[in-house]
């Protein structure tokens, strides 16, 4: 034996020990390693290490027993391409969830889509719940799902271009994404998502994407009453004046392009409606140059 290796207790009586061992075994020409746990003892270095294994970065909401409601509602009320909505759900960033609420003494069950955010190791990071039951008269009802300690709080999709499209309703990104996939274009744009502190998620999408030198906001309408003006103010220029401010560079330009409608996704509708009833009508009017 050359070598000695101190593993006792981190504590006024493990150090003690720990300097007699050294001076008595040190100066007989042995090898003397200190590894003393960083908590009391190693017991409790191993606790703390599982703990923070197995510790969820966020606490999102439980899965359902499946997602034909919430597949039903995006390809067949919302009318997004189906295999998107596919790939969604196979990468698990997308599932259904449900819960029950009592209205007028009546027990009610919500159905709600959760689009989630994961990080290389595939816990998820962030996610935004979307509510089903909502009425389509109204903007969708949504909810996000973050830690305030970590910096990447988005849904986001890397591209090839250098333009990062801006959206606060995941259903409204899918929707773009949708149109491409239905036209038969190549989608190569970076997407990013997020309710709250758009501006901040934007800036740390930048960071780790140099290659980004145009912004563009597409978000849905978005009013809320401010309570100290007690005036209506509409979010997505609050948010437009602050990505200008804190964005907008010589390398980098901002521009917004928000939908027509509340959100994109009734613009999209839209848009897919009439190129079908385009196509519907050109076989007519050959018939007819043809006879």
């Amino acid at each position: 034996i050359d070598t000695i290796n101190i593993c006792l207790d981190n504590d006024v009586w493990g150090r003690r020990a720990g300097e007699r061992i050294i001076e008595k075994y040190a100066q007989r020409g042995y090898n003397v390693l200190e590894q003393y746990p960083t908590a009391k003892d190693y017991n409790k270095d191993l606790t703390n290490f599982i703990e923070l294994e197995n510790k969820p970065i966020i606490e999102i909401p439980d899965k359902a027993s499946n997602s034909k409601r919430v597949y039903a509602h995006l390809v067949g009320t919302k009318k997004l391409n189906q295999s998107l909505v596919q790939e969604y759900q196979k990468s698990g960033s997308l599932y259904q969830t449900e819960r029950t609420i009592v209205k007028n003494s009546t027990p009610m069950q919500i159905t709600e889509a959760v689009f989630v955010q994961k990080d290389k190791d595939n816990f998820p990071v962030y996610a935004i719940k979307v509510n089903l039951n909502s009425s389509d008269k109204y903007a969708d009802f949504k909810t996000e799902y973050k830690n305030t300690e970590q910096a990447r709080s988005y849904l986001s999709f890397n591209g090839k271009n250098n333009n990062l499209l801006v959206f606060n309703n995941p259903i409204s990104m899918m929707s773009h994404q949708s149109f491409l996939r239905d036209m038969k274009k190549e989608d190569d744009f970076n997407y990013i998502c997020a309710i709250k502190n758009i501006p901040e998620a934007v800036n740390q999408f930048i960071k780790d994407s140099p290659h980004i030198t145009e912004v563009t906001v597409m978000i849905d309408k978005t009013e809320a009453l401010n309570n100290k003006t007690n005036q209506v103010v509409d979010y997505r220029e609050t948010t437009f004046k602050k990505l200008l401010s804190t964005v907008k560079s010589k390398i980098i330009n901002v521009v917004k392009r928000y939908p027509t409608d509340i959100d994109l996704n009734r613009d999209y509708r839209k848009q897919k409606e009439s190129i079908q009833q385009n196509q519907a009508q050109k076989p007519q009017e050959q018939g007819l140059e043809i006879g």
